[in-house]
């Protein structure tokens, strides 16, 4: 094919060769007759041989026009194809969205938000890993992952990260005195059991000197590595447990009277930091942009979630 040939030009060969006549082409093109026979003279000039021979008031195609027709079919073939994937992919139908979450976030808040995410855009594939918030941290980075979810860590140069501040709430059985409380702290807790995560953890950690500042008595009988796996213990009166409002979030329940667990802030006030990852040295996808505008959204409701009628 000659340089400065136009997709039009091409379109318009295919037309006259499908329906056999300048004027039936140009009712498919939506076209003047003299313009679609203009367009055929300049195809020839260009090309410099002859593509229809007239033959009364019918034209018929030369062998060089076959020719011609055979190329111009495989170029709007494959332009009209890119047009489809096109479409597809700004109606994110061929995205793989590949999510690391550190284990809080992974039994509910990830995939209520994937949950929104689908139900918007049904096309999109998806792959979430559970890991320790360090190793989110270096999925991440690895470039190879389009988003995480993690406690927040020192800031890195290979990734963007976006921090949230989340409360931590006291978790106690429904049927405890406790649960008359509007506010619990270290002093109705004094010696009583309970659960929360292994003893190195940050969290932990700040619980314990609380505690002591106090004068009072952490007891804790359950080490943990999830705050999830903690709170059918709570449901059975085993301990209570002081948990982030992500946990007590995914907890909510259905009906509120069937609750057997009640959440009530913890004062003096913990909370923690956590952070919506992206990979710092290549840009995000369209289905990226839509998860983490979606998973803010989730947390700011987190953050701002009464948990007064649970009970």
């Amino acid at each position: 094919m000659r340089q400065g040939l136009t997709i039009k030009q091409l379109e318009t060969l295919r037309e006259v060769m499908r329906t056999g006549s300048m004027s039936a082409a140009a009712s498919s093109l939506l076209r003047a007759q003299p313009s679609v026979s203009a367009m055929i003279a300049s195809l020839e000039e260009q090309l410099g041989f002859l593509l229809f021979e007239r033959e009364g008031r019918k034209i018929v195609p030369t062998p060089e026009a076959h020719f011609v027709l055979e190329e111009a079919e495989a170029i709007l073939g494959r332009l009209e194809q890119m047009n489809r994937t096109l479409k597809r992919i700004s109606a994110l139908e061929l995205s793989h969205l590949k999510i690391a979450t550190y284990p809080a976030a992974s039994d509910e808040l990830i995939p209520s938000v994937l949950v929104q995410l689908l139900n918007k855009n049904p096309g999109i594939r998806s792959s979430i890993l559970t890991h320790a918030s360090n190793s989110v941290y270096d999925l991440v980075a690895s470039q190879k992952f389009d988003a995480g979810l993690a406690e927040t860590l020192p800031p890195r140069e290979t990734v963007n990260q976006k921090k949230f501040n989340i409360e931590f709430l006291c978790a106690v059985p429904a049927d405890s005195p406790l649960a008359q409380l509007s506010e619990i702290s270290p002093v109705d807790l004094d010696g009583m059991a309970a659960a929360t995560l292994y003893h190195k953890h940050p969290i932990t950690k700040k619980l314990v000197e609380t505690f002591e500042e106090g004068g009072y008595h952490f007891s804790q009988i359950v080490e943990l590595q999830t705050f999830s796996s903690g709170l059918k213990l709570v449901e059975q009166g085993v301990c209570y447990m002081i948990c982030d409002r992500i946990t007590a979030y995914g907890h909510r329940p259905l009906n509120t009277a069937k609750s057997q667990i009640v959440f009530r802030p913890f004062k003096p006030e913990l909370s923690t930091d956590i952070s919506i990852l992206t990979p710092a040295h290549r840009p995000l996808s369209l289905s990226t942009k839509l998860f983490i505008e979606l998973l803010s959204t989730e947390i700011k409701a987190v953050q701002n979630a009464s948990f007064s009628g649970w009970s």
